[in-house]
């Protein structure tokens, strides 16, 4: 009987240890602008996430001939309190790992982009996410500085 108990332990200890590390997928919409150029072809956007991770959404990235080729990444998760104020519950931070850049015609202007992005961590809620997700974006319109887009993190 003994022997069994501390199986059965030993089997729902393995289950809860496995489910806990799940990852969890969250999507979000995002919309904003690119900053100005960077030097080295650096491209800065900044952009407001609407979705399972509403907030504030900044990506920094190195390109050349198309090529994403690094930079970092964060989002800063704000949440409603009860009584309908904001409040940062946290913030995902990470660096972006490959992509492709297409810029506008004779500009350092992102016209449209894709980047594969690893979370390294956080603070607050966050503070021991890992992870990976993507981000992509285009602009609204022509002739337009904005930029709509989405993100996906997986962590």
């Amino acid at each position: 009987m003994k022997r069994i108990l501390i199986t059965t332990f030993a089997m729902l200890s393995l289950v809860a240890f496995c489910l806990g590390a799940a990852l969890s997928s969250h999507t979000s919409s995002l919309n904003g602008q690119q900053g100005s150029p960077g030097v080295n072809d650096s491209i800065n956007i900044n952009m407001t996430a609407r979705g399972d991770l509403p907030g504030g959404f900044n990506i920094t990235f190195e390109h050349s001939d198309g090529a994403v080729s690094g930079g970092e990444w964060s989002l800063v998760v704000i949440e409603k309190n009860a009584d309908g104020t904001d409040r940062e519950a946290g913030t995902l931070k990470g660096t972006v790992s490959s992509g492709n850049a297409e810029m506008s015609a004779g500009t350092k202007r992102i016209s449209s982009g894709q980047s594969q992005l690893t979370i390294t961590g956080g603070t607050g809620r966050y503070a021991d996410a890992t992870g990976s997700g993507s981000f992509n974006c285009s602009v609204a319109a022509t002739d337009s500085h904005e930029l709509n887009g989405a993100l996906g993190l997986n962590f």
